[in-house]
């Protein structure tokens, strides 16, 4: 029997060997053992007689079915007519939503396992009824987290790959024995029986196989497996000086990458070339070094299949994916659901689905996006680089910067800036009533006035003492004892000290301390209004990390409020909110009403208004300082309060 089957496989141009057949059955034994079939002990096709027993029991004592299959009969009947689905269906969920670490079923885990399963099922069946994928849809989207499957009456592999169209140039899909995409062979044409390769030298080697036809002079290598640089220096060592064996093991290795299968592949899947390249980048894989695996088959797959789901194209769907910072594919955990940030489908899959929706009703396609959030654009698209509109805009801004330069040029004579040359340029820049306000300061318009009550008659300041300064003025009331101090313009630190040294009194120091106070509340006040102005368009960012998606902000929450935005990253759980503009108080404490339970919103608040409150600090101080520089110089050259 063994002769005349070994006879049969060497008449065929099949790899198979009897060998490769025992170890297969081998493996296979332990699911025929544990077959069920109806065995009828009355011999009269009596159903009431009729057994469920195991095919070949391992123990011929009990050869009937335990109460674990019946248990699993049942749920699995109870649960496809529940569905409403084929029991191909339902027997492919199951296997690919049963936790892997719950295998083998028992009366112990069954039914945590369920558990999770069911969980899955809802979500597949929510993704079905939101993309539409074609026929055999619930089977075609398990592959979003699972292989493509190869068993079963016509499974999905067999209907992209065993296709004679596919197999006629490229048989390299096929097995005999469903082991596909494991082993690859080469062959080398025209060896004479003096040059083959021997047989025996490979006889330590279980994944290497030779073999030669001398009817055809044809050298075939098989290997099961992918060939690594090691293996294949091993495998070169023993025949050293065969140049034979060293061309055929570099053509193996060619061979068994997806780069050498890309015709076959794109017309399997249909996928162009570079739809091919950017998917294997995305998966963090090289196109020159992929293996063509099941694996990596499967991963091309799924992308092409989501992308056609959501009608985007396979770069849209990537870039999506990269822009929102989820991944549909996001295999499933092995154990149990536990919380629910480890459901992948639900937080993945069907959030990427959400984001691509809103996409879609929005004004904005993926590419318009792509480019303005990351500046990633098609080379040949509607954004690529136009060299000859920058150079034009750039030399129109030039000419118009001459023409502001030249119509705003400061005085050779600073003497000829007069008040209403000064009003004039205020004015193209802040409002009317600011400008005004700015004006006075600089030419000592604006007054202050600080008043110093119960002072004595011995101790009121002399005025006379100061008629040489016409920016101050006393006077002090007998009556009610009131000392009052008044000073136009901003008194700088330097003019203070000049005054002071006038009288040393304390009532002085008081008083211009009082009105040098007022005078930069005064400005600062103006300048608070010129920072709304100026930051109304400056975005201030807060982020908080490690917040958990039950906690996380919803943006649907701040649909009114044009000035804040927010986002949740679900890979890396860190919460962002935007503000644009200066946050204060009463704002922030309506924007928290929005969510008052969430204990996230108060401290990104806090964080972007400490933030806008530092420039806003910085920008005065800095304000403050150039007015006063300002103020001395002009003092100087027009001869102020001399």
């Amino acid at each position: 029997m063994q002769g005349s089957v070994e006879a049969l496989l060497q008449e065929t141009s099949s790899d198979l060997k009897l060998d490769d057949m025992l170890v297969k059955l081998e493996q296979l034994k332990d699911k025929f053992q544990k077959a069920l079939v109806l065995k009828d002990t009355s011999g009269r096709c009596d159903f009431d007689q009729t057994q469920l027993e195991y095919a070949d029991p391992p123990d011929l004592s009990k050869p009937f079915a335990d109460a674990m299959v019946f248990l699993k009969i049942n749920l699995f009947v109870r649960l496809w007519r529940k569905l409403g689905w084929t029991i191909e269906e339902t027997d492919r969920a199951l296997r690919v939503f049963v936790p892997k670490n719950s295998n083998p079923l028992t009366a112990a885990n069954i039914g945590a396992a369920f558990k999770t399963a069911l969980v899955y099922l809802a979500h597949l069946k929510a993704l079905d009824a939101k993309i539409r994928v074609g026929k055999n849809s619930r089977l075609k989207l398990l592959t979003l987290w699972a292989n493509l499957p190869t068993t079963g009456k016509n499974p999905l592999y067999a209907q992209l790959f065993l296709t004679r169209s596919v197999l006629k140039n490229d048989p390299v899909f096929d097995d005999p024995l469903g082991d596909y995409l494991t082993a690859f062979s080469v062959d080398q044409k025209s060896v004479e029986p003096g040059e083959k390769l021997d047989e025996n030298a490979f006889s330590g080697q279980p994944n290497v196989s030779v073999s030669y036809d001398p009817q055809t002079k044809t050298q075939r290598l098989r290997y099961k497996g992918f060939l690594t640089d090691a293996e294949k220096a091993q495998i070169k060592a023993l025949l050293p000086g065969s140049q034979m064996l060293a061309s055929l093991l570099d053509r193996l290795e060619a061979f068994s990458r997806i780069s050498g299968h890309m015709l076959a592949l794109q017309g399997a899947l249909g996928l162009t070339a570079d739809e091919i390249g950017s998917i294997l980048t995305d998966a963090g894989k090289s196109f020159d070094t992929a293996e063509l695996s099941l694996t990596n088959v499967s991963l091309l797959y799924r992308y092409g299949l989501l992308a056609k789901g959501l009608k985007l194209t396979v770069r849209e769907l990537i870039a999506l994916k990269r822009l929102s910072g989820l991944d549909p594919f996001k295999p499933l955990l092995p154990g149990l659901l536990a919380t629910l940030d480890q459901d992948h489908p639900f937080w993945r899959t069907l959030e990427f689905v959400k984001v691509a929706e809103e996409v879609k009703e929005s004004e904005f396609k993926v590419e318009d996006l792509d480019y303005l959030l990351r500046h990633r654009f098609d080379p040949v698209g509607k954004y690529r680089p136009m060299n000859d509109v920058p150079l034009a805009l750039v030399k129109a801004l030039a000419a118009e910067i001459r023409r502001i330069q030249a119509e705003h040029a400061t005085p050779g004579d600073a003497t000829g800036l007069t008040d209403d040359l000064m009003r004039q340029k205020l004015a193209l820049v802040l409002p009317s009533s600011v400008a005004a306000a700015f004006l006075g300061l600089l030419t000592g318009a604006v007054e202050h006035e600080a008043v110093e009550n119960d002072v004595q008659a011995t101790e009121k300041l002399d005025a006379k003492a100061f008629a040489s300064e016409p920016h101050v003025r006393l006077t002090y009331d007998e009556v009610k004892r009131t000392q009052r101090l008044s000073y136009r313009g901003l008194l700088s630190e330097t003019k203070k000290a000049q005054l002071k040294v006038i009288s040393s009194s304390q009532l002085l120091s008081n008083l211009l301390d009082a009105v040098q106070a007022k005078a930069r509340q005064f400005f600062a006040n103006q300048v608070e209004t010129v920072l709304e102005l100026l930051t109304g368009t400056v975005e201030y960012e807060a982020i908080l990390e490690n917040v958990q998606p039950t906690d996380r902000l919803d943006a649907a929450a701040f649909a009114g409020e044009s000035t804040i935005r927010v986002s949740y990253d679900e890979g890396r759980k860190t919460q962002r909110l935007v503000y644009r503009g200066q946050l204060l108080d009463p704002k922030k404490e309506e924007l928290k009403k929005a969510v008052p339970s969430s204990t996230v919103l108060p401290k990104l608040l806090d964080a972007v208004q400490t933030l806008a409150r530092a420039d806003a600090e910085a920008l005065v101080e800095a304000s403050l300082a150039m007015i006063m520089d300002t103020m001395a110089h002009l003092r100087q050259l027009r001869g102020w309060g001399r």
